[in-house]
């Protein structure tokens, strides 16, 4: 028995992989989230509030699109179906179709998708040898006349 059970996990890690690669089944926008934010399966399981072993039926499943009229009916089947929060399912397809869309959209000459830096902080002090009283230049008042 325990090589069939192998097999079956076999040909379903398979139909997983596949469903990875295309757009219609769930589980390309599950590895799109995965991927981006740099995730396993029990992390994506965690995200989605469902058990690890949960994610690959689930990843099988007919993606919703969310411009589709029957998104949140197809959502919420879908979510009591696997039994997690169909509020967090929600977020990772939309957050996978925005990665998928600026994908798309990137100039095929080569270029990649921009992303804003996150990691400035505003500073409260002013940097060490910087003072904090330095006024702004003089203005020459016979530049100003030119200007006017």
């Amino acid at each position: 028995m325990a090589e069939r059970s192998n097999g079956t996990n076999g040909l379903l890690r398979l139909a997983v992989g596949r469903a990875e690669e295309d757009p219609f089944f769930l589980g390309y926008a599950l590895a799109v989230y995965r991927a981006v934010e740099e995730l396993d399966d029990a992390g994506l399981a965690r995200r989605l509030g469902c058990a690890p072993v949960d994610i690959a039926p689930l990843a099988l499943c007919r993606r919703p699109v969310s411009r589709d009229a029957s998104f949140g009916d197809d959502v919420r089947r879908i979510a009591a179906w696997a039994n997690l929060d169909a509020d967090r399912l929600v977020n990772v397809l939309r957050h996978a179709e925005s990665v998928a869309a600026l994908r798309q959209a990137r100039p095929r000459a080569g270029g990649g998708v921009l992303l804003a830096a996150r990691d400035m902080v505003a500073r409260s002090e002013p940097e060490p040898g910087a003072s904090a009283d330095v006024e702004p230049p003089a203005v020459d008042e016979g530049e100003e006349s030119r200007d006017a």
